[in-house]
């Protein structure tokens, strides 16, 4: 990665003064960096779900994704691979996450390896899981997970569902909190034996820090199957270890719902399972859900051509409520809340465009506003993630053109409107996209793009500072005095945590520079004179510096 020196020559070069100097009113863009392959570009990667990632609030990013071959042996397929990022670092180079170990037939023993999922918390410990099939014991579909600790050592794979040929565990998702209390939820579909009915439910597991996986639980109870090769549970955990998982189920045939389990981590005790919603017409595959310090929780998922949420207020499920309706389909919804409880959520209407609303705690949903230029959409499929929230209560979303198969954000501090979509990378064949959002203004993509036929890879793109600094103003005083008149011009901003001094730009020339813990105001003694333009940009804790912002008279 470039260290500050060189983003700042970056930022000349790409911005120009010209394109630097706007004029009051005009929007801003953030700067992402010039996109990266972070897998290996001579090995093809798995096509079906994608890579994803995690973040920490320091910056730290891992990403997991599936190699198709692990050469030079060719006895390997479908391995399981990771890559870790630290700021002003770069990436790693990819390294097997999964087992490669074999069987007593000389083949691999745990194959058909897809789907991973991944989460981190600020120690830099991280849990991954992914499908699989366990190659000794009838070859059942089975679930696999992996731990890396803080000194970046992943561990030993541990399958965490059942071994048993009657079952068939797909669509991990998993979650992990500061203390390192993960949980990991998937589907089954598992037979009665013998010759019993077929069923589908959603499964978990949960590992305390530095203990082992727990026996797996059911907590759908047997629902009606329907395959759930699309279907994958959201599961979300919360400081003190409160979780809550939603799924899409099947009631009966062209009947479906929305179901809900919560679990208490004081009476360490699951809810049992509770029906949200139901429908005979669209729904979502993936429905959403967040979770906040408190134990509340917002679940979002649409039905034809409406957004519909439900809220958990700690007890109980609250009736769901219509967050908009479109004269077209809506798709792809995702929420996230911050730790006031603030909630933010993105979906996709059928016409393209890329609408978001918020849920203030304790309000109501404001009205959906349109975040997307063009014929947009988001794609978080199953385990990617649309949008990202830091502890400030700031959000950064990602989407795709239509048109133009770039990959774009937008980016939101909190209590303000959205911000200038800017684009992060244009590309071929741009799917799977993820963001993720670090404190003081650090943002990282992943996706997947296929720059030629045949080959497959995994991308990421830098943002090191999108905390522009706010309500930039500026005045020009004048004092008369017996034998002269003294005019001077004061600038001031907002505040802002993070950030370690404000550049002052007169004219484009660097004027001064400004500590973070002054006071947010500077005074230039001689720019009276002439038409003089100011900005301001700012340079975070990790040695980044935001795009300039004017300031208006």
């Amino acid at each position: 990665m470039v260290n500050f020196l060189k983003f700042s020559k970056w930022i000349v070069t790409m911005c120009g003064l010209a394109a630097c100097l706007l004029m009051p009113g005009s929007s801003l863009e953030a700067i992402w960096l010039p996109a990266e392959t972070i897998s290996d570009p001579s090995i093809d990667v798995s096509a079906l779900n994608g890579p994803t990632m995690g973040v920490t609030p320091q910056g730290n990013v891992v990403a997991v994704w599936v190699d198709r071959t692990y050469p030079p042996d060719d006895r390997f397929e479908d391995v399981v691979m990771s890559s870790f990022y630290t700021p002003n670092v770069g990436w790693s180079a990819p390294q097997v996450i999964s087992s490669l170990q074999i069987n007593t037939a000389d083949k691999q023993l745990y194959s058909a390896q897809d789907d991973p999922d991944v989460a981190i918390n600020s120690s830099n410990y991280a849990v991954a899981a992914w499908e699989g099939e366990y190659s000794e014991d009838e070859f059942p579909q089975v679930t696999i997970a992996a731990v890396r600790d803080s000194n970046g050592t992943w561990g030993p794979v541990s399958v965490i569902s059942s071994l048993s040929g009657d079952s068939r565990a797909v669509n991990v998702n998993v979650a992990l909190n500061e203390a390192g209390t993960a949980v990991a939820a998937w589907r089954e579909t598992y037979e009665y034996p013998p010759d019993g009915p077929t069923v589908d439910r959603t499964v978990i597991s949960i590992l305390p820090f530095g203990g082992s996986w727990s026996p797996f639980v059911v907590i759908s109870g047997d629902e009606v199957a329907f395959g759930d090769s699309d279907n994958k549970p959201c599961v979300q955990i919360n400081a003190d270890g409160d979780i809550v998982v939603v799924w899409r189920r099947r009631f009966e045939a062209g009947v479906w719902g929305i179901a809900a389990a919560t679990y208490d981590a004081t009476t360490s005790t699951w809810s049992s399972p509770v029906t949200l919603d139901t429908t005979v017409s669209d729904l979502s595959y993936n429905p959403r859900v967040a979770i906040d310090s408190n134990g509340n929780a917002i679940a979002i998922y649409s039905i034809g051509n409406s957004i519909k949420s439900s809220y958990f207020n700690g007890t109980s499920w609250l009736p769901p409520v219509v967050v908009s309706t479109d004269s077209d389909e809506t798709e792809d919804p995702s929420i996230v809340v911050d730790p006031m409880g603030n909630a933010t959520a993105t979906w996709t209407s059928n016409s393209g465009q890329v609408l978001s609303s918020s849920l203030p705690a304790g309000g109501s949903w404001t009205a959906p506003v349109v975040i997307s230029v063009g014929d947009s959409f988001t794609d978080p499929f199953m385990s990617q993630e649309a949008l990202a929230v830091d502890a400030d209560g700031n959000v950064i979303a990602i989407w795709e053109n239509d048109d133009t198969g770039a990959l774009i954000s937008a980016y939101k501090l909190f209590g303000q409107p959205w911000q200038a979509p800017e684009t992060i990378f244009s590309g071929n064949d741009v799917i799977y996209p993820s963001i993720g959002l670090a404190s003081c203004g650090l943002a990282v993509a992943v996706w997947q793009e296929t720059p030629e036929e045949g080959l497959t890879q995994v991308m990421a793109a830098f943002n090191g500072n999108i905390l522009t600094p706010t309500n930039a103003r500026g005045k020009k005083c004048c004092d008369t005095f017996a034998v002269q008149k003294r005019c001077l011009t004061k600038l001031s901003w907002d505040a802002s945590d993070c950030i370690r001094y404000f550049n002052i730009w007169k004219n484009g020339q660097l004027l001064t520079q400004v500590p973070g813990t002054a006071a947010a105001k500077f005074t230039d003694p001689l720019g009276c004179k002439g038409r003089n333009i100011y900005t301001i940009s700012s340079v975070n804790t990790f040695g980044f510096e935001s795009a300039r912002v004017p300031f208006s008279f």
